[in-house]
């Protein structure tokens, strides 16, 4: 029995399909920020979801409880959920998957998207993720990938996207590509580096990136205006948050460090610091506190 629900069944032709899922896969939440802008800017209807009870430990990821305005009590349970846009004008179908990564059954999991892929006839499918690194804020994101067969792999070599060189322990989004793969269907899977100093906070500029490597290597023609304009003031208020508080010598040295790694800098190497000036840092902790509390206070969050 499958555990898609579908509302109903659109028309598509031939549709990509971009999945995104919150959780770890998503650092500072630009992957599904990302699948957000694109349901925003289409204005892709839901037409279906994926059944939680086989996939979810609900004492891991807890339903939600809200209140109407009847004053009743409304259960929320963490979700998949499938949107559909259609374009004839410019011929482009997709499927967006957008929700949290699932706790259980992973394969079979997989099996339903992979079978929802090739019910609609999917072209082509693109898996977004995000991660924290050894980056500064105020340079470009960079972002790696990898893809199926060579021709997609050599498209994304193409417009500069670095090859995914991660070995270890692994999420959902990885484990759907894979899955893609074997089944036989094209598949691509972008990644953003985020600054690992600003912990969860929501990263509009990720999402920015991940959007113009979509549009770069796939054609797709998508309004950036109001994603460009919110990472923009994103960044305005990180710069603000760190000129502001006292942990900006930590940030300093974070930075000087990401320089020397990547060689963008040969400045002189510093001296060693003192255990009194090494009482004066903050800790990362403090770092993202005061970063986000003053973002919380410019609403960037």
């Amino acid at each position: 029995m499958s555990q898609i629900i579908l509302h109903e069944t659109p028309s598509l032709k031939r549709p990509i399909l971009v999945a995104a899922f919150a959780g770890w896969n998503d650092a500072g939440r630009s992957a599904t920020i990302a699948v957000q802008h694109l349901i925003a800017t289409w204005s892709a209807s839901q037409f279906g979801e994926v059944d939680p009870d086989l996939f979810f430990d609900f004492t891991a990821s807890r339903p939600w409880i809200k209140l109407d305005e009847d004053g009743q009590s409304q259960v929320t349970w963490p979700r998949n959920h499938l949107y559909a846009h259609h374009d004839p004008n410019q011929g482009l179908d997709a499927i967006l998957l957008l929700g949290t990564e699932p706790g259980l059954h992973w394969r079979a999991f997989t099996r339903e998207i992979v079978n929802l892929a090739q019910s609609f006839n999917v072209s082509m499918a693109v898996t977004l993720g995000s991660y924290l690194a050894p980056v500064s804020h105020k340079d470009p994101v960079p972002i790696s990938g990898w893809a199926w067969p060579t021709a997609l792999h050599d498209r994304l070599k193409e417009i500069q996207i670095s090859p995914v060189q991660y070995e270890g322990p692994t999420g959902i989004v990885s484990v759907l590509g894979a899955a893609f793969a074997d089944a036989r269907i094209p598949i691509a899977s972008l990644w953003a580096a985020l600054p690992g100093f600003l912990g969860p906070t929501a990263n509009p500029k990720g999402a920015l990136a991940l959007v113009k490597c979509l549009d770069r290597a796939f054609g797709l023609n998508l309004k950036l205006d109001e994603l460009t304009r919110v990472s923009e003031q994103f960044e305005k208020n990180v710069n603000q948050a760190v000129q502001r508080v006292h942990a900006m010598p930590g940030i300093a040295l974070f930075e000087a460090q990401h320089e020397s790694q990547t060689g963008a800098s040969e400045r002189p190497e510093s001296p060693p610091a003192s255990s009194d000036d090494a009482s004066e840092l903050p800790s990362a902790d403090e770092v993202i506190r005061a970063a986000e509390e003053f973002l919380r206070q410019n609403g960037s969050r």
